[in-house]
């Protein structure tokens, strides 16, 4: 069985493309699952929090509800933009198996360059770009 292709083993024109794709459905993405919204309500937890207990308790909740919005309540969208990172169209992401969704994980993951691109690609705010 061939490797699957991904972000982790394309060529460097496949993955500029790819990234370009990935940024403007992370946009919408984060639209659905509601991070905006999500992290105002942290935010205005975290500053009546008066303890770094407190502050951790929030930080878990968020994360918590970002989990919850991501993974069950949006998971279509959710499968759909982790489908791009193995050049999948929406319709082949949702058709994907579980062990194919972690074939792709598994090959991002492991590989550091990928993980330290995203990473620093949403700190730098890249992903917020494609909004309109």
């Amino acid at each position: 069985m061939a490797e699957m292709k991904t972000l982790a083993n394309c060529k460097a024109t496949e993955f500029a493309v790819q990234v370009n794709k990935i940024r403007h459905e992370i946009a919408g993405f984060y639209e659905t699952i509601g991070i905006k919204k999500l992290k105002e309500e942290a935010a205005a937890l975290a500053a009546k929090a008066t303890s770094k207990e407190e502050t951790e308790a929030v930080r878990r909740k968020y994360l918590s509800d970002l989990l919850d919005s991501a993974l069950e309540v949006n998971a279509e969208a959710t499968v759909a933009v982790i489908g791009l990172a193995a050049f999948k169209t929406r319709e082949e992401a949702l058709a994907m198996s579980s062990g194919e969704m972690l074939e792709i994980f598994s090959q991002l993951i492991g590989c550091k360059a990928v993980i330290d691109f995203f990473v620093n690609a949403g700190k730098s705010g890249l992903f917020d770009t494609a909004k309109s």
